[in-house]
């Protein structure tokens, strides 16, 4: 695998959990519960880690299935594996885009204060990033490094975004507006997946 290749795998990848990380019902449900029970930050912070171990724990075993199940059939379907994915790819794209305009991009609710650890917990873990799940398409041609490196862009970004913005919101310094990020985030995960589908088919 190429480094090129790589590198585009690897920044699209970021990029789709990045996004879809900092949604607030990924960090806001946390700091509601942990002003509620009186937390300190570093349970808050705590708990928050841990849930979001658990939705990567669960991305990434579906994740590593879909990988498994287009290795073992590589062999048969070696010469057509690109357009193939690089279509699902765009009609994933294109779901979340028709999606969007559909529902002019309201999809996620209010989360509520009173919500348990567990409920969160499990709320989260079973809730996966279904952005990032066509993206773990693009490791078959290349075997489990690609894999590997797409698990860990996943982890690293999914809690990045989770920590810092649970932090900031809890200490009051949080004044951004994701308002208009919530709004688009299927238009926004949709062009990034269309540029993915592109790439996969130009960069050889």
């Amino acid at each position: 695998m190429s480094s090129a290749i790589l590198y585009s795998l690897v920044s699209v990848g970021f990029s789709a959990a990045f996004i879809h990380s900092i949604l607030p019902n990924h960090w806001l449900p946390f700091v509601l519960v942990g002003h509620v029970r009186n937390w300190r930050i570093g349970k808050l912070l705590g708990v928050t880690a841990i849930a979001g171990g658990g939705h990567i724990l669960f991305t990434t075993v579906l994740g590593f299935i879909m990988v498994f199940a287009g290795i073992q059939m590589l062999p048969s379907i070696e010469q057509y594996i690109k357009p193939i994915i690089a279509l699902i790819l765009a009609a994933v794209g294109g779901y979340h885009a028709i999606s969007f305009l559909r529902h002019k991009g309201h999809h996620h609710g209010k989360p509520s204060d009173k919500a348990t650890i567990i409920s969160l917990f499990l709320m989260l873990t079973f809730s996966p990033c279904e952005a990032f799940l066509p993206i773990y398409l693009t490791a078959v041609p290349y075997g489990w490094t690609a894999f590997v490196a797409l698990s860990i862009v996943l982890a690293v970004a999914t809690l990045s975004g989770m920590l810092f913005f649970t932090a900031l919101s809890s200490q009051g310094a949080l004044k951004l507006n994701l308002h208009f990020l919530e709004h688009y985030e299927r238009l926004i995960i949709a062009v990034i997946l269309f540029v993915l589908a592109i790439i996969f088919i130009v960069v050889h």
